[in-house]
């Protein structure tokens, strides 16, 4: 473990409180499950990097990996959901989606 893992766990765990305190408003973004899921694909990866440095470490190499993958996997989704070309976009909409 490294003290740049820490500072990323560190980081992580402040945008999660972030989070938790802004839900109201962040659930309003479009499919913000998968957006909110795929941050927490990143914050369970950057865990998972320090406690392999302690405990179990090949099989919490396996889970940061695999997080970081769902959480890669989930942000496609997403970008693909609202930036996609299937996307109804109404620009004059007031919340510009239709």
């Amino acid at each position: 473990m490294t003290h740049d893992e820490t500072l990323m766990l560190i980081i992580s765990c402040a945008v999660v409180v972030e989070i938790a305190a802004t839900y109201r408003h962040l659930r309003q973004i479009p499919h913000a499950f998968l957006l909110l899921g795929s941050f927490a694909g990143l914050a369970l990866g950057s865990l998972c990097t320090v406690v392999e440095g302690f405990l179990w470490a090949e099989l919490f190499n396996w889970l940061e990996h695999l997080s970081l993958m769902a959480g890669a996997i989930l942000l496609a989704l997403w970008c693909a959901l609202v930036f996609g070309p299937w996307n109804r976009r109404v620009p004059d909409a007031p919340d510009g989606i239709r």
